[in-house]
């Protein structure tokens, strides 16, 4: 299975492109046809063959590390080519501005600023038309705001010269679409006017700019024109409607211009890519005398078979360029293995297969496993590493670092962040333990009043208790005296310094000290240009607001040290991360309709401009969910072009993924589950640890820390099997100590009292189940949606008291009453809330005003137990009907379900079948979920029998059961993406 290339010379197609007179050339570059190899000699072949003084060439990549290897190889053949520009198209475009634009270069503004800035000021953008951005700021600034003015920038949109599209119910742009574009329209302006009086400017105005100063400005164009004579686009297809605009610009009349790319490896169209590019050049270009279409299809990458499967598969996307790839390598014609199987089952397979192709002598690092999700990922690599095969580390993000966290926790103590309560627990379980952390809070943290800190500094008996607390409170109240007194860039220093984190770090200066030393770095800038940027109000508190923004609109991401030598390990990732990429053997798992391709979703919030606002939206007849499906398919494309010798693709038998269907059968063979071997053993998390100390050691030569690490993976054997073991007092030896400490467990009553929605937490996540049942750490203090639904519910209940009238005026009057002024964060969403409340309750009054019920319950305390398990709660309402006893649970959240599906209803019905009571006694005739946002619809009803209402309980029985054997690891998924504990208490997103 021998790979035999020959690109040292070109083969015909290449030569013609290599070779092409200057003049306009498309080069169409299937994957792995030598795309790279094509665009370096094209260009020392203009230098050596044409004369073309390398000054005057312009290339353009689509990475500043693609623009780096791209220079170095023309310099290595072309000494005096040093000379030559390579930059990518922001960094060009930041150039010619800084030579021509600008006296005084302006400052980069970068995206987490521009959240900070759009947030602050968040208030001062009312009126809103829409009725979802003051609902959330938020999620508007970061999923609507900032995507979509940087769309606008990258199409060369005038927002003053569009006008919002007609809305329809049906259509794409709805009347909240249209109420959204508005909101838009009118804050643009007043987002770059912010800019332009900082002096700052960020990525997208940098593009506009350039095309501004071309465009206007006839000298600069022929300044610019005369000194980038010859232009080469690298990952044409990936660019944007902006670049296509300048390069045109500074192509001038020469048009010696060379594009390299490929519509079908379009995978980043939430960027502004599109495949519209290269139809765009050639409507420019194709009729100049000396233009060149070329088409790469020899691929020197993968076999025939693979080849065979990319090329059906992709022959499904219309309005493509006609391409086939042919394998031009000397390679065992080895098909693409399928493999059926449940998720689980997948998993399984892939540590069977692996570990057979690794007996075979096949190397770790030829074998790659690529995921649709960054989800799937984290699961995939989970699942290797406790079989014991090696995995590439991965870095997660900047947020992730534990030492970040660390100073993050101590930043939110001091200035009394949202996260406060995490992270004095957090500090506790550092610097004392976490059963410390857990006694304290458990038993002297009232999780209803939050500040947990004041609670403790003023609590005599806890310090007394505690006595190691006492270093950890004067540390904290000595920081918070210097609030005032110090700017966020110092503080964080001196809180940095206070923790050592730097000093540790550079003594032992391993791999992974290496990471804490780049990133606390680099938070420590960011801290200080906070301060020096917001100079009046520089503060600790802002800076922790400003983080907190970022943390929330998903971080930052991590600087990775290099290695000295390639790490040892089965490579794990998405698709869109090995773009460019190549494997010797890859699997594709999780197949499955829904998961690839992911489903095509509507967007509350508009992101992008609409199709009537740019300029080739004309171009093609293909609706939205088409354009999902396609790209989708490009993706799964790229993945199959990754493998060079073996394809192994795993799906599920039932919901298979429609990619995996359209492809004919012949082109597969199926593969049968491997036996695992027997004395393959699941490895424990302790061993994972240091079996990835070892790898890092190893990466980075340091064989004396590496043979350390290896007699520490014996000594964790030895320890686990029960076999005795002796320590040092060496570095590595105390750590080992320290992590062969039992771990702490807490403690779990006899009785178990649970809750609907403490059973749904548990099920969700065991651990946040936890955290804040069982440690007792508060949940952050202000959640607008929660607050919301408990004014709602408290008015609802008093409506309803005996006797009363069931009028509009009544029922707005205890609205007013019940409002809490204040608790919103935002006025603006505070507005927006009290309007919706208002339409709610208007409505809900008309509907029960014709037909008023006989309420005979109003928030009904219950209890009643399910062996050692106690169930408590309230029902909203119990009514009694004509058939009987109906009972109501009030909904205020925006999406309806069954009413069969709600655990909630089931346990008023199990509470209300064992209750000796005349009057409410037995299981209720009618459980109903009344959704009050839901004009429509509101009421979901369903009768519960005996047999469901069994099945509920053998759920909470199973949850009990759960919870008793302390079983509280971790589940990641979406709902992380709204948990308090994410940030600083939960070990799944931490590094």
């Amino acid at each position: 299975m021998k790979v035999t290339t020959n690109l040292q010379s070109p083969n015909k197609t290449q030569l013609a492109a290599i070779t092409h007179p200057p003049g306009p050339l498309m080069i169409l570059a299937g994957a792995g046809t030598g795309k790279t190899f094509t665009l370096e000699k094209r260009i020392l072949y203009l230098i050596q063959y044409y004369n073309v003084d390398p000054k005057h060439i312009l290339a353009i990549t689509y990475t500043e590390k693609a623009a780096r290897e791209l220079k170095s190889r023309i310099i290595n053949e072309i000494p005096h080519a040093n000379n030559m520009n390579v930059n990518t198209f922001h960094s060009f475009c930041f150039k010619l501005l800084k030579e021509f634009g600008y006296k005084i270069t302006p400052q980069l503004l970068d995206t987490s600023e521009a959240i900070h800035m759009f947030l602050e000021k968040f208030d001062k953008l009312q009126p809103f038309s829409s009725d979802e951005f003051p609902m959330d700021p938020q999620r508007a600034v970061t999923e609507s705001f900032i995507p979509f003015f940087n769309r606008m920038r990258d199409e060369l949109i005038d927002p003053k010269m569009m006008l919002v599209p007609e809305y329809s119910d049906k259509g794409p742009i709805t009347l909240e679409i249209a109420n959204q574009l508005k909101d838009l329209k009118r804050i643009f302006p007043l987002f770059q006017s912010w800019k332009k009086k900082m002096n700052v400017v960020d990525y997208g105005d940098m593009i506009l700019l350039t095309y501004d100063m071309l465009s206007s400005n006839s000298d600069i164009l022929k300044t610019v024109q005369n000194q980038f004579r010859h232009i080469i686009v690298d990952e044409f297809q990936d660019n944007n409607f902006a670049l296509n605009e300048i390069i045109n610009l500074i192509s001038g009349n020469r048009k010696f211009i060379t594009v390299v790319g490929d519509d079908d490896q379009v995978i980043y169209s939430f960027r502004g890519a599109n495949s519209y590019n290269i139809k765009a050049f050639e409507m420019q270009y194709g009729n100049h005398q000396k233009y060149g279409s070329i088409a790469l299809e020899s691929n020197y990458r993968s076999s025939q078979p693979i080849l065979d499967l990319a090329n059906a598969s992709i022959n499904h996307n219309k309005d493509r360029m006609e391409k086939t790839l042919k394998s031009a390598l000397k390679i065992d014609p080895i098909k693409p293995s399928i493999f059926w199987g449940t998720k689980d089952d997948q998993l399984e397979f892939l540590i069977s297969e692996i570990n057979n192709l690794y007996s075979d002598n096949t190397p770790l690092n030829n074998i790659a496993v690529l995921c649709r999700t960054h989800g799937q990922v984290k699961n995939v690599i989970t699942n290797l590493s406790k079989s014991g095969i090696p995995v590439i580390p991965h870095y997660l993000g900047l947020f992730n670092c534990k030492e970040i966290r660390d100073i993050l926790a101590w930043c939110q103590v001091i200035a009394e962040g949202t996260y406060q309560d995490s992270a004095l627990y957090r500090i506790i379980k550092r610097n004392c333990s976490e059963k410390t952390a857990y006694e304290i809070y458990s038993n002297y943290c009232n999780t209803k009043d939050h500040n947990c800190f004041k609670q403790i500094e003023q609590n005599k008996l806890v310090i007394g208790s505690f006595p190691q607390l006492k270093i950890i409170i004067k540390t904290i109240q000595r920081f918070k005296a210097l609030i005032q007194k110090r700017s966020a860039g110092e503080l964080v220093w001196e809180i940095t310094e206070y923790l050592k984190t730097l000093k540790i770090s550079a003594q032992r200066y391993s791999l992974d000290d290496h990471y804490i030393l780049l990133n606390v770095g680099n938070f420590l800038k960011r801290a200080q240009e906070f301060s020096r940027r917001n100079k009046q109000n520089n503060n600790l508190k802002s800076f922790v607001i400003y983080v907190e923004a970022i943390m929330r609109s998903g971080g930052l991401p991590a600087i990775t040290p290099a290695s000295y030598r390639k790490q040892l390990g089965v490579i794990v990732n998405t698709i869109h991360g090995v773009k460019g990429a190549e494997f010797p053997i890859v699997f594709l798992p999780f197949l499955r309709q829904s998961s690839f391709p992911l489903n095509f979703r509507t967007d509350k919030k508009i992101k992008r401009p609409p199709d009537e606002w740019l300029k080739y939206s004309q171009s093609s007849q293909l609706s939205p969910r088409e354009h999902h499906i396609q790209e989708e398919r490009r993706l799964f494309y790229v993945a199959v072009t990754r493998a060079q010798k073996r394809l192994f693709i795993l799906a599920p038998t039932s919901a298979t993924s429609p990619f995996i269907k359209e492809l004919p059968h012949n082109l597969m063979e199926k593969q049968p589950m491997t036996k695992i071997q027997s004395d393959i053993k699941t490895h424990s998390d302790l061993k994972i640890k240091y079996e990835k100390y070892l790898q890092k050691a190893l990466s980075r030569e340091e064989y004396d820390v590496a043979r350390d690490y290896s007699v520490a993976l014996g000594i964790i054997h030895q320890h686990e099997k029960g076999l005795s073991i002796k320590l040092g007092n060496t570095a590595w030896e105390k750590e080992l100590k320290n992590d062969l400490k039992q771990e702490f467990q807490p403690k779990v009553a006899d009785f178990i009292n649970l809750s609907a929605s403490a059973i749904d937490m548990y099920e969700k996540c065991p651990l946040k189940f936890r955290l804040g049942r069982i440690d007792g750490i508060p949940q952050t203090a202000k959640k607008p949606e929660l607050i919301f639904g408990n004014i709602i519910h408290l008015v609802l209940q008093r409506f309803h008291e005996p006797e009363k009238d069931l009028t509009e005026g009544r029922i707005m009057r205890i609205l007013d009453e019940e409002w809490k002024s204040g608790d919103f964060d935002y006025l603006v969403r505070e507005e927006k809330f009290r309007e919706q409340g208002q339409d709610i309750l208007k409505r809900y009054q008309s509907l029960v005003f014709s037909n008023p019920p006989n309420v005979i319950k109003r928030e009904e305390p219950f209890s009643f137990n399910i062996g050692k398990i106690t169930i408590r709660g309230f029902i909203d309402r119990i009514d009694k009907t004509s058939d009987g006893i109906s009972i109501i649970d009030y909904k205020t959240s925006k999406s309806s379900t069954p009413a069969k599906s709600s655990l909630q209803l089931a346990i008023y019905s199990m509470y209300l079948e064992q209750l000796d009571d005349e009057l409410i006694g037995g299981i209720p005739s009618s459980s109903t979920l009344h959704f009050l946002r839901d004009e429509e619809k509101p009421i979901r009803a369903h009768e519960f029998t005996r047999d469901e209402l069994g099945e509920k309980k053998e759920k909470i029985i199973e949850v009990a059961s759960g919870i008793r054997n302390r079983d509280f690891a971790p589940k990641t998924g979406k709902h992380c993406d709204w948990c308090d504990y994410k940030f600083l208490a939960c070990p799944a997103w931490e590094e």
